[in-house]
């Protein structure tokens, strides 16, 4: 018996041991922000819970790695959530940044006068200003330099990618943001035409400014032939651009030009006769 009992205590602390662990495991995940703070504060604002939603949605920022795109939503969320709670300076902060990533944004929440009045403001912000968000990327021998325009240095990193067109792998660099950052590159030295990406980050990795894609780079320069003269560059100019196109609009013309001529020459055998029904 004193052997049973002692197996049947170890397996209670054992046990109980477990439940513990798994208990501050759970304890610990519930402190910690989602996965996804964006969906998190997107259903919380949905549910109209702006404490929460506020939450989520400075946890997104936090997280970093947004798009350009989600990152207008986000200060979007804290706009609103700071000002339905009563925050209009923090609201009104948001709303101009929500601003200076997409001028053309509009809220998607009907406000009462009152709530609505720190994106107006911030709308009037903009309005005054001669300058806006933005980046501009000129091509020097041997580098890329970028121009930058941000007002409110929101900005902390650029990443560059470049590649002679078409030609390898890209080249990735990384410099603090500044008003002029110049890309030195070996592999483009020499060359008249490159692709490149431009990424401008925030403190959290968030995209400030995005020019250009994995999918489509976007292009400085003017490609040359091996004789120096001038190549054309390849162009999706749309169906206007394809020889079938062409190819077809000449048959059809010439088809319809022949139908044309053998009505207008064509007499029929003497003695035929054309009726024509009218009415049953």
């Amino acid at each position: 018996m004193p052997r049973v009992r002692a197996l049947i205590l170890r397996a209670c602390t054992v046990w109980l041991g477990c439940a513990w662990t798994l208990l501050a495991q759970a304890q610990t995940g519930a402190q910690q922000p989602p996965r996804d703070a964006l969906a998190a504060a997107e259903g919380a604002y949905m549910s109209v819970d702006f404490e929460t939603t506020l939450r989520f949605a400075r946890q997104a920022l936090d997280q970093g790695g947004h798009s350009t795109a989600d990152l207008v939503r986000i200060y979007e969320l804290v706009g609103i959530s700071s000002a339905t709670l009563g925050d209009l300076d923090a609201a009104e902060q948001s709303f101009l940044r929500m601003l200076a990533l997409n001028p053309s944004a509009e809220l998607t929440s009907n406000l009462a006068p009152r709530l609505r009045s720190p994106f107006l403001e911030a709308r009037g912000f903009w309005s005054a200003r001669s300058t806006t968000l933005g980046a501009q990327v000129s091509l020097s021998p041997g580098a890329l330099t970028v121009t930058l325009s941000d007002p409110l240095h929101m900005a902390r990193q650029l990443v560059v990618r470049a590649r002679p067109s078409g030609e390898g792998e890209f080249v990735e660099q990384r410099k603090d943001a500044a008003d002029r950052v110049t890309f030195n590159m070996d592999e483009l030295h020499g060359v008249t035409f490159v692709e490149y990406t431009l990424l401008a980050l925030d403190e959290h990795g968030n995209h400030v400014i995005e020019i250009g894609s994995e999918e489509r780079a976007a292009t400085l320069g003017e490609p040359h032939s091996d004789d120096g003269t001038r190549r054309p560059v390849d162009d999706d100019g749309g169906i206007l651009s394809s020889p079938v196109f062409w190819i077809v609009t000449g048959a059809v013309v010439l088809g319809g030009l022949g139908i044309g001529a053998y009505f207008v020459f064509y007499e029929p055998p003497f003695g035929a006769q054309t009726s024509v029904a009218i009415g049953g």
